[in-house]
Formats: structure tokens, C-alpha cells, sequence
């Protein structure tokens, strides 16, 4: 799918979507009208965005592609850590003064482990994994992933290291509404420059694997909350990432659905030999991984199982 077809299908679909309610609903007024010039508006700004990633996508892109796959090709099969954190801080000005939310943080997380990071809301857990992932830059120190350091890389290339190495999953799904679970799941990876008929296969193998198969065609409005972080699993993993980052993935879950989620996530991660940091305030998770990390003060603490 092109990025035109993504917006004027957007529009499309709200529209249609609309003169059905209008028809059915006398009452129907202005303000949808509103709406609707609100929402053209709306993707014309997500228009903007997809075209610049395509384009950051594509400039040097087989020159870091060759590198960073080399290096990580090499690293990990020297037994090397999958991401290294050397001397990591990270403060925020706040009123004129500094809060320190990470303190010289140096630690390893090796290839294959499950890794649950503990702390209270505002403790820095969200901000660690954005410095992992290369979203946002540390104060001081470095983070390297698969050999290869990230905080010494632009913008661009973090964001190109990123789409090829790593999968992030959110709390909140981050969906988008028009399009259908199969869209979704594709659509980073066509935004690199794939074809969404070559990505088919793998996409509905994973979403077999996550049971919804079945729904490729739904959009996310019809799923449940469980449903739709299952179709975010299966979106994280289409590139078979080896680091997988999941920031608060039961959190918006309710139990019974978080525990599901999380045996899923797991199976898919383990399989595949892939290294899992979820970070958590839920303590009931700890047990099932591997190592349990609390952040503290800014600083991290082995917690002893």
C-alpha cells in the first residue's frame, strides 16, 4: 500500500462511514461536517510524516543495512551482550533544576533472556527503554545494541537501526483505526520499502501464531483491548527483531486478558531465542523471567529471585 492510497483510503473510509450515519440519522449535523474537514486535515499531517520516514528510509539505506547486519551478525555470534549500557544518565530540567532519572547505569543483557524491569510510575522505566531503542538520546554515556553503539548515530540512522533490529511493543496498541489488522501489521515494514505481497506470508503466519487469523480484514475498532496488543505483537515481530522492548504491555489489560498476552508474547519471544525487556510495575510478572532489574534512585538493582 502507498502512502496516497493509506491517506485518500482514510478519507474514504470516514466518509462512507459518515453518509451511512447521515442517512440513518436524521439529526445528523454540522459538526460532522466539521469532523470530517478536522479529520482531512488529520491525514494530511500523517501524509507529511509517512513520506518523510519513507524518505529518511531510503537515503544510505543499503550502506547501514550492510554494516549494522554485519555487525550484528558477528556480535552475536561471538556470545556478545545484545545491548550494553556504559555509564548511562539521563536528567530532565524541570522549574530550573535537574531531575536525575538515570544515574551511570552500566549493565548487559545477553541474547535469549527475559528481563523485567520493576519500578514505580515516574521511576524511569519508559525513559530506559527509549534510550535503548534510540528514540531518545542519553545525557551522557552510551548504549550499544548488536555491536553497534546507537548513541553515537544521527537521527536517521538510529531510525533506520531501529526498524531493522528491534521490536517495540506499547501499552496503548498504537493502531491505526482505518486500517485493517493485516495493514497493520505490514505497514512499518512496506514504509521501509517492502511489498506488502511479499510480507503476506509472514504477516499471516503471525497472526495465525497469535490467533487471528481470521480477522485479518477487521479493523482495530472491532477487537477487543487483548485482541488488538495481539495484533501489536505480531506488528513488532513481522522483521524477526532480536530485541524485543515491551513497555507496560498488561498494563492497559485486564488480568485474566494480561496473562494470556504475556504467555503469547513469551512463546514468540523464547522460540526464537530473541532478548525480551518488558518494563512493569506488575511485581506478579518477575517470577517468569530470567532476571529481575529494579530501578532505583537511577540507578539499577539486580533483585534476587
Amino acid at each position: 500500500m502507498s502512502v496516497n492510497q493509506l491517506w485518500g483510503g482514510s478519507v474514504t473510509r470516514l466518509f462512507s462511514t459518515m453518509t451511512k450515519t447521515r442517512a440513518a440519522n436524521p439529526r445528523y449535523n454540522m459538526s460532522d461536517v466539521h469532523l470530517l474537514s478536522i479529520f482531512r486535515l488529520y491525514c494530511a499531517f500523517w501524509h507529511t510524516i509517512l513520506v518523510r520516514e519513507v524518505t529518511i528510509s531510503m537515503v544510505n539505506e543499503q550502506v547501514q543495512v550492510k554494516s549494522t547486519t554485519a555487525a550484528a551478525s558477528q556480535d552475536t555470534s561471538d556470545g556478545a551482550p545484545v545491548v550494553r549500557l556504559e555509564g548511562l544518565c539521563k536528567s530532565f530540567d524541570e522549574g530550573g533544576r535537574q531531575r536525575v532519572v538515570l544515574d551511570r547505569v552500566d549493565y548487559e543483557f545477553a541474547r535469549g533472556q527475559f528481563v523485567v524491569l520493576l519500578g514505580h510510575s515516574g521511576s524511569g522505566k519508559s525513559t530506559l527503554l527509549n534510550l535503548i531503542s534510540g528514540i531518545d538520546r542519553p545525557s551522557e554515556g552510551h548504549v550499544s545494541i548488536l555491536g553497534t553503539r546507537i548513541t553515537t548515530l544521527s537521527e536517521r540512522d538510529r531510525t533506520l537501526f531501529r526498524r531493522d533490529h528491534i521490536g517495540f511493543i506499547f501499552q496503548f496498541f498504537n493502531l491505526i483505526p482505518t486500517l485493517t489488522v493485516l495493514e497493520n501489521v505490514t505497514l512499518p515494514q512496506e514504509l521501509a520499502g517492502r511489498k506488502g505481497r511479499d510480507l503476506e506470508p509472514a504477516a499471516m503466519h503471525l497472526l495465525d501464531r497469535v490467533g487471528l487469523a481470521d480477522r485479518r480484514d477487521t479493523h482495530p475498532d472491532k477487537l477487543s483491548g487483548g485482541e488488538q496488543q495481539r495484533v501489536a505483537i505480531a506488528r513488532a515481530l513481522l522483521h524477526d527483531p532480536l530485541l524485543v522492548l515491551a513497555d507496560e504491555p498488561t498494563g492497559n489489560l485486564d488480568d485474566a486478558t494480561g496473562e494470556r498476552v504475556l504467555a503469547l508474547l513469551l512463546e514468540l519471544t523464547r522460540d526464537a531465542g530473541r532478548t525480551l525487556l518488558m518494563a512493569t510495575h506488575n511485581p506478579d510478572i518477575a517470577p517468569r523471567a530470567d532476571r529481575v532489574l529494579q530501578l532505583h534512585d537511577g540507578r539499577l538493582v539486580e533483585v534476587k529471585q
